[in-house]
């Protein structure tokens, strides 16, 4: 199915109700009817097929799908564009979206997924099993971002999530749990400032199948602009069975 780009105003309906978590509070700041808001994320959420927004009697609340693209703050269009893009192509196909041209592939134990240019994989907690890892580190040492995913399939320890107490804080830590899906979101800043890195783990309690990424970057501005690429890169996740 073809991804067709949404109207801007659909893109800034969507992203002040995404900060606001209102409907009303996003139509006073646009300066429009909260009925227009609400109509055009329908009608978004109706082109794209997956639900963005999660509607309760005290507000709204994000799905996974939505929440993907909470990170933005940005008001340049074009890189708004440039991330609704990267996230949609993501929500809209339940198959790995492939590794571009020009990308390296890693292989795990467990899953297979992109490299981008400028980044070097390092596999983190090898297994015994064909010498593969359950787990890789990409780092572009020009940009000094990394990248992270931990194997979709082993329910062990994840070491990206592990605060560092000397040199890291915990700056924030959401959970939130969906039938079988158990969701947690970490913000944590060095000391010293000089990066902050945020995971995000998806744990199915039931088939006992956990999916963590990470990404550290120096700052926010590092994090807008490397987002679409890392979006992208997450898109190129493989999972093996057992």
């Amino acid at each position: 199915m073809p991804l067709r780009v949404p109207p801007l105003s659909s893109l800034r309906f969507f992203e002040a109700a995404a900060r606001h978590r209102s409907f009303k509070r996003a139509a006073a700041e646009l300066n429009v009817t909260p009925s227009a808001v609400s109509h055009g994320i329908v009608a978004l959420e109706q082109a794209l097929g997956v639900e963005l927004f999660v509607r309760e009697p005290r507000g709204l609340s994000l799905t996974p799908e939505g929440d993907l693209y909470l990170p933005y703050r940005d008001k340049n269009m074009k890189s708004a564009l440039l991330s609704f893009v990267a996230v949609m192509t993501v929500c809209l196909s339940n198959a790995p979206a492939g590794v571009p041209t020009g990308w390296k592939t890693h292989r795990g134990n467990y899953f297979s997924i992109g490299v981008p240019p400028g980044f070097v994989a390092t596999p983190q907690g090898e297994s015994g099993d064909g010498g593969r890892s359950d787990a890789v580190s990409l780092w572009n040492q020009k940009l000094a971002v990394e990248f992270y995913v931990f194997s979709p399939i082993w329910n062990g320890n994840v070491i990206i999530k592990e605060v560092a107490e000397r040199a890291e804080e915990l700056t924030s830590h959401e959970s939130k749990k969906t039938g079988g899906i158990l969701e947690e979101q970490w913000t944590i800043t060095a000391r010293n400032k000089s990066y902050v890195r945020f995971v995000v783990s998806r744990t199915d309690v039931e088939k006992n199948i956990n999916t963590t990424f990470g990404i550290r970057v120096p700052n926010m501005k590092a994090y807008e602009s490397i987002r679409p690429i890392y979006l992208q890169w997450k898109a190129t996740l493989e999972k093996y069975g057992d």
